[in-house]
C-alpha cells in the first residue's frame, strides 16, 4: 500500500506541476504589481499634491497681499476687500493635509473662480500656471 501512495504522489507531482507553478507564478506578478501600483501611485500623490498646494500657496500669498494693500489703502473698495477675506478664509480652509475628502476638489474650482472674481475687481489680469510661471500680469 506504501509503495501505491509513493507512486500516486509522484504521479500527481506531475499532474498537477504546471497548475502549481502557475499558481507560483500569479502569487509573485500579485505581489510585484501590488508593489508596483503603490510605488506609481505615490509618486502620482506626490505630483498632484504639489501641484495642488503650489496653486493654493500661489492664492493665499496674492490674496494676502492685495488684502493689505486694499486694508491700507484710503480708497479701498469695501466689497473687493470682502471678498479678498472670503477667499483668504476659503484658501485657509482648504483641507490641503486631507487627501482624502471628497470635496477637495469642488472647493478648489470655487476657489478659482472667487480668484478670478478678485482679480476683475482689482482690474489685474494673472493666471496661475505651476511651477511659479506666471504670465499675462499687468497692473
Amino acid at each position: 500500500m506504501a509503495y501505491k501512495d509513493e507512486i500516486d504522489d509522484a504521479f500527481d507531482a506531475a499532474v498537477f506541476l504546471e497548475e502549481r507553478f502557475y499558481e507560483k507564478g500569479y502569487q509573485e506578478g500579485f505581489h510585484d504589481g501590488k508593489i508596483k501600483g503603490l510605488q506609481d501611485g505615490r509618486q502620482l500623490g506626490l505630483l498632484k499634491g504639489c501641484e495642488i498646494g503650489g496653486e493654493v500657496g500661489f492664492y493665499l500669498g496674492f490674496v494676502s497681499l492685495w488684502l493689505e494693500i486694499q486694508l491700507e489703502s484710503p480708497d479701498a473698495k469695501p466689497r473687493c476687500v470682502k471678498l479678498l477675506e472670503t477667499v483668504k478664509e476659503m484658501l485657509l480652509s482648504f483641507p490641503i493635509n486631507d487627501p482624502t475628502n471628497e470635496e477637495m476638489f469642488a472647493k478648489l474650482e470655487k476657489i478659482r473662480a472667487k480668484f478670478r472674481q478678485v482679480c476683475s475687481l482689482l482690474g489685474v489680469s494673472v493666471e496661475y500656471h505651476g511651477g511659479g510661471n506666471v504670465s499675462g500680469m499687468s497692473f
